[in-house]
């Protein structure tokens, strides 16, 4: 290192590095001892820092064309260093409250940078909203002249509150943290109205992306297919060539698949078979209920010792119709040889082919014409048959109950051929139409 001497003074050196024995001086516009009338000395005079190696101290001078325009100041090595660094401290927080950060673009604002551009890679904030809201307040008096009513009830006041939002932000801070918002107030769906904050890393970062708010996890194999419309949190690692995506969400929305053929939709359901045509097909006794099976077994015969030549079917008459009409009494036993219910009703004969002689509720047998006899005609009359078999009771308990063992309906209408089919072998009828739940068919 090479010194220039004149006139016994050392000339300002423009390199400074503090390192061993090399030298530091400066050429800036702030002197150290700056002039109190101006804030910043005018850029004409020259701070210089010489170093004298006799004593090991530092003279600080302000020049001007080459001329000393002040007294020096005399540092140590360590009271310069201090001072160096005292006077850097200063001079930046000075510069960080003086310094205007505004920018004058509408929603941008510079919030300084450093840590700020190392977590967001940027310190401007820039935010975009684009919408409209609009409310609306109304009022309705109404009054009422009529005498009927007080006088504080002829007039009414009510309030009316509305209002509609559409609104769609989008911000940013930096390059890597966006955040996208989309409400509407008529949105037909909840999913409709999206929020998402997303946070996206560097190439060297091992954070790659973070997702908050309405998330997706597309898959790029068919055997699993990636779920849409999440609300959660997603987030995307790499560790060199290791990528790991995780997701922590609630799905709010359903996939499905509609085939269509020939131009038809093909829609798959099951449907339980008791439910199938529930109320239109009936047995006309337990024989054939147990005997079903066996009669089919053989298809297509029907093996069936059975054909039946006439049926009379009555149901409720829900149509005041007046044609084919007359109150009926139905017995849930009449005919039965096993399976029944009732303790009064004894069975009679071995014959398990359905006929009123099987047991004791034959219109000819015994029991029927002790009815008959005891409540002088009441089996016959519509209005008294209640009263007639509550006679038989035991302990508080009707053997005979309405709706279970027996049901009388008033002017029944009898259906006609077209309205039912039946099979005459196999022992059941289809109605064309679906019995109601008020309704008795017999």
């Amino acid at each position: 290192m090479s010194l220039y001497i004149l006139n016994h003074r050392i000339l300002v050196f423009t390199i400074f590095m503090y390192c061993g024995n090399l030298i530091y001086a400066q050429n800036t516009n702030e002197g150290l001892d700056s002039i109190p009338l101006w804030q910043y000395n005018p850029p004409n005079i020259v701070d210089s820092a010489q170093y004298d190696y006799q004593n090991n101290t530092i003279f600080t001078t302000n020049y001007i064309g080459g001329h000393a325009i002040s007294t020096p100041a005399i540092f140590s090595l360590s009271e310069y260093t201090e001072y160096i660094y005292s006077k850097k401290f200063h001079d930046y927080w000075k510069q960080r409250i003086s310094s205007d950060y505004s920018n004058n673009n509408d929603g941008q604002v510079n919030v300084g940078d450093n840590v700020i551009n190392r977590i967001f890679g940027g310190a401007l904030v820039d935010i975009k909203p684009q919408g409209s809201a609009e409310l609306v307040f109304s009022g309705v008096i109404n009054r009422i002249d009529n005498p009927a009513l007080p006088e504080e009830q002829r007039r009414t006041t009510s309030f009316n509150f509305d209002e509609r939002i559409q609104m769609n932000v989008v911000g940013r801070i930096g390059n890597k943290l966006q955040l996208q918002a989309n409400y509407d107030t008529e949105a037909t769906f909840e999913f409709e109205n999206e929020i998402k904050l997303e946070f996206t890393g560097q190439e060297d970062d091992i954070v790659k992306k973070i997702e908050l708010g309405n998330v997706s996890l597309p898959l790029a194999g068919s055997l699993i297919t990636g779920a849409q419309s999440l609300f959660g949190i997603k987030s995307k690692f790499q560790f060199g060539r290791t990528t790991l995506t995780t997701v922590f969400s609630e799905q709010k929305s359903e996939t499905s698949s509609i085939e269509i053929q020939g131009g038809a939709q093909m829609t798959e359901f099951e449907l339980s078979i008791d439910n199938y045509e529930a109320n239109k097909h009936f047995f006309l006794s337990q024989y054939f209920y147990e005997n079903y099976n066996d009669a089919l077994a053989s298809l297509p015969f029907i093996n069936s010792p059975i054909n039946i030549t006439k049926i009379e079917v009555y149901i409720t008459n829900q149509n005041s119709s007046t044609i084919n009409t007359r109150n009926i009494l139905a017995f849930q036993d009449l005919g039965e040889s096993y399976n029944i219910s009732n303790p009064l009703v004894s069975v009679q004969g071995n014959s398990f082919v359905p006929n009123n002689s099987n047991n004791s509720l034959d219109p000819l047998g015994s029991f029927i014409d002790d009815v008959y006899t005891a409540t002088n005609d009441s089996i016959r009359l519509i209005d008294e048959i209640t009263s007639a078999f509550s006679e038989y009771s035991s302990d508080g308990f009707n053997y005979f109950n309405q709706s279970i063992d027996y049901e009388k309906i008033e002017n029944a209408r009898r259906l006609s051929n077209s309205e039912y089919s039946f099979n005459s072998q196999l022992g059941f009828i289809s109605l064309n139409q679906s019995l109601n739940s008020d309704e008795v068919l017999a």
